[in-house]
């Protein structure tokens, strides 16, 4: 069979290969046109006080299962997260859309993410709630996060994501905000909640809310993975201008923790921008180092990419937490002080009298906690 391509010497090139070094001659000199003006060395930045350091006093950093709320794997009280395959691995939070059965295309599934968990009414107030720890909505108004979107088939578009939160719990009334776009691949948000508005509901973003929740995508069958989140102050002196020139169209913004672009980046934060600078809350990011990668718009960033010669450096916020006292309290126990014979199940004297209970035994089983850590052989009654 006769093969179509482009001459070279005495060989035929492919067609797919000539069509790539096509796009290659042409694209290679559109980057190299670009230069990458600001950040031109490295810049200090202070981070944006976050919600999840002043208040969790634990970052939503997804190196554990209680980084979000339990509520990620409801399958039987409505809302039902629709997520499967959610894994804590790594640093990171991974997960599956699941099909709403009956739903028609193009919206088939109703993915929701609890950010944090509200209360329950009446129920007693422990755990990491909005209850116990709300949200000052006046003062944390950006939510910035690092997510990954498995890319949509052809002629599918992601289309909308969507914040919900409350004020009085969940059964007492949610706001869903206006929609924002969501993004193929990883992708980093900053999201204005006040500036978004609402859709639904009555409460604004302002006072105190005691629930957080991201319905990312309305498609099944895709990946979603979260790196971290942060719920920031406006700090308007960690804005920074990223500026640069020789762009002939628009383009891609790319953070990258180092300057290679041959080891891909840590994801876009905005996309076919026009003119020769953009300003975003440097601030909002996490701790550390971010250069700065600028492509023609919808260009391979792996190939057409260019690097700014400086970087931002986010300052780490330390998180102090007392560890003795906990929050329950001492680690003195009374029974292992006053008998030197701890409650531990281990023996019929851990168990002193019993009233309408029946088929009692003490045995040893294999549990795991909500951190995900396995205990095995313990003593239980």
């Amino acid at each position: 069979m006769e093969k179509i391509g482009l001459f070279q010497g005495k060989k035929y090139l492919p067609v797919g290969l000539a069509a790539a070094l096509l796009f290659a001659a042409f694209a290679a000199p559109l980057s190299s046109q670009i230069s990458v003006t600001s950040p031109s060395s490295r810049e200090d930045i202070k981070a944006c006080a976050d919600y999840a350091d002043e208040v969790l006093l634990d970052r939503w950093d997804m190196n554990e299962r209680t980084d979000l709320g339990w509520r990620i794997y409801n399958t039987y009280e409505l809302p039902l997260s629709y997520l499967t395959n959610i894994t804590f691995s790594n640093g990171l939070f991974s997960a599956r859309s699941e099909r709403v059965p009956g739903w028609p295309e193009p919206i088939t599934s109703d993915v929701n993410i609890t950010i944090l968990d509200s209360a329950y009414p009446n129920a007693v107030v422990i755990g990491k709630t909005g209850t116990k720890y709300p949200i000052n909505a006046d003062k944390y108004t950006i939510l910035v996060m690092r997510m990954y979107l498995e890319p949509a088939v052809e002629g599918k578009i992601y289309g909308q994501s969507y914040l919900y939160w409350s004020k009085n719990t969940i059964y007492g009334g949610q706001t869903a905000s206006n929609p924002f776009f969501a993004r193929d691949g990883w992708h980093i948000y900053f999201i204005d909640i006040p500036s978004l508005g609402i859709i639904m509901g009555s409460d604004p973003w302002n006072g105190w809310v005691d629930s957080l929740r991201l319905d990312p995508i309305a498609i099944h069958d895709k990946e979603i993975r979260i790196d971290w989140i942060r719920l920031v102050t406006n700090d308007l002196s960690t804005r920074k201008t990223i500026r640069w020139s020789g762009a002939s169209g628009n383009v891609d913004l790319y953070l990258d923790n180092d300057a290679s672009r041959s080891n891909g980046n840590l994801g876009t934060i905005a996309k076919n921008v026009s003119g020769t600078s953009y300003s975003f809350l440097a601030g909002g990011l996490g701790s550390g180092d971010y250069y700065v990668a600028v492509a023609p718009a919808g260009a391979n960033p792996a190939t057409s990419s260019v690097y700014s010669s400086g970087y931002y450096h986010i300052n780490d916020i330390p998180v102090i937490q007392l560890t003795k006292p906990s929050e329950e309290g001492s680690d003195v126990d009374f029974a292992t002080l006053a008998f030197s014979d701890p409650w531990d199940m281990a023996n019929p004297e851990d168990v002193e009298y019993t009233v309408n209970v029946r088929s009692s035994n003490f045995r040893s089983i294999t549990y795991e906690d909500l951190t995900g850590q396995t205990y095995s052989n313990q003593s239980v009654f």
